[in-house]
Parts: structure tokens; sequence; C-alpha cells
């Protein structure tokens, strides 16, 4: 009878879960604190998963290497990079996750976002802005 009652209840607390889980889907910007509200915890995903916007030095001066999660085999990507603070930008589309931006000025700050174009869904919002000092 125990065993039968902790089922419902584990039933019960999955279903929870799910829905607070909804909740947060349908409102990413307030998705932290609708979970903590909830009482439950933020997962974290663990430190294998790939960040979904990385901006590395090139290996050439004057070069930066922007990469993203690949969106699958016929996605396209939009770079953009500004020089000045992001009152600018310019913009480079390729059909690769990953591409070298040269020709920027050396030992400036840049910023940098990129967005995902798919056959089905369009194209998403831009990432969150990165940083760098150009070498």
């Amino acid at each position: 009878m125990r065993d039968e009652k902790l089922k419902v209840v584990n039933g019960l607390l999955k279903r929870l879960k799910a829905y607070v889980q909804g909740v947060a889907d349908d409102n990413p910007e307030q998705a932290g604190s609708i979970i903590e509200s909830s009482g439950m915890n933020i997962k974290n995903k663990g430190s294998y998963a790939k960040p979904p916007f990385k901006v590395k030095p090139g290996k050439v001066k004057g070069t930066v290497r922007l990469e993203v999660r690949s969106a699958g085999d016929r996605a396209s990507y939009e770079w953009a990079w500004s020089t000045d603070g992001g009152k600018t930008w310019q913009t480079r589309s390729t059909t690769k996750a990953s591409v070298d931006i040269d020709g920027l000025p050396s030992g400036m700050l840049c910023l940098f976002r990129c967005r995902v174009t798919t056959p089905k869904g369009g194209s998403g919002n831009w990432s969150e802005t990165v940083e760098l000092l150009v070498p």
C-alpha cells in the first residue's frame, strides 16, 4: 500500500515539474525566477554542453573566429560585427557554422553576434553580443 501511494506522489511530482517547465519555456525572460519561485532548483546542464556562440582570436593578426552550434544541413548563418560599440554592424552570411572574420583593426574591442536561418523556422533571434579584443 505504501509503494502504491509513493508511485502516485512521484507521478504527481513529475506532472508538476513538467507544468513548471512549460510555464518557464513560455516566458524565457523570467524562466529562472519562475522555476525558483516554485521551490525547484534550476538544473545545471553540465560542463560538456557546447556553448551556443563562441568567439575566439584567429590564427592571423586582425582575424577572429566565430562558431555556433550547427542547426542542420540546410541552415544558413548570419554573422555580424561592430567596431564602434554596436552603433553600426557589418554582416556576412554563410552556410557553415563557423567563419573567420578578417581585416579587423588589431587591438580594438569589437562586438560580435550571429543568428541562424532554417528552412522550417525562418530567421532566429540574434545571439547575445560577445566582446573580444582583436589580436
